[in-house]
């Protein structure tokens, strides 16, 4: 079986192969100005614990975080829909929920996609979890994880067809850092991975571990 990392791997070098350099270097460079500027230095971490909140269902109706969050569970921020990465995740996050539920675990999913779209996507990768709309990127500020796009990296995106105001609940040119966090039954981070590559994202195989150790 190939590693998240190998499949995402896959997917640069088949999606990259198609982009002018120009383009390759826009990107690069945005990526490195990113980890630069360490963005995620304030973002939560282990041992802190989930702040209240609410976040919109499928159905568009508020669900409070302490009543999403009432047993060990595993929550994927991801982008939307539109990011080919967040979709390979997703995938194969799928493809452990059986053995997250094992461990007497859930599975939970946060973007800014609104929920029609959030939805549509469910249906079309068969998951099997809950997926959340986080409306303006509200709780995922509160967790220090959103950032602005930079004008000319949002105007690339919408050449590749990538529209966040047509996908996502926002009102500013704002994404949520693909993190998994991990929380025992009271909100309490017991492990986080945040990073400003949108390419790097955490192995099922670790959160399986990650798991294990929860009392």
């Amino acid at each position: 079986m190939t590693t998240l990392k190998e499949q995402i791997g896959k997917l640069q070098q088949e999606f990259l192969a198609q982009l002018p350099e120009e383009t390759l270097n826009t990107l690069f460079k945005a990526l490195d100005d990113m980890a630069a500027a360490d963005l995620t230095k304030n973002a939560i971490g282990n041992n802190q614990v989930l702040p209240n909140g609410s976040l919109l269902n499928l159905d568009g109706k508020a669900q409070k975080i302490e009543d999403i969050i009432d047993t060990p569970t595993v929550i994927s921020f991801y982008r939307g829909s539109w990011c080919p990465y967040c979709n390979l995740e997703l995938k194969a996050l799928q493809d452990i929920l059986p053995q997250i539920k094992e461990k007497g675990a859930k599975l939970i999913a946060i973007s800014p996609e609104k929920p029609d779209s959030s939805l549509s996507f469910k249906e079309k990768l068969e998951l099997e979890f809950d997926v959340f709309t986080d409306t303006n990127n509200n709780y995922a500020r509160d967790l220090g994880l959103v950032f602005k796009l930079e004008d000319h990296i949002d105007k690339l995106y919408k050449e590749f067809g990538f529209d966040l105001e047509k996908f996502n609940d926002i009102t500013s040119k704002e994404l949520p850092f693909p993190a998994t966090i991990i929380v025992d039954k009271t909100g309490k981070i017991v492990y986080s991975f945040i990073s400003e590559n949108y390419t790097l994202r955490t192995e099922p195989s670790e959160i399986l571990s990650e798991l294990n150790k929860i009392k």
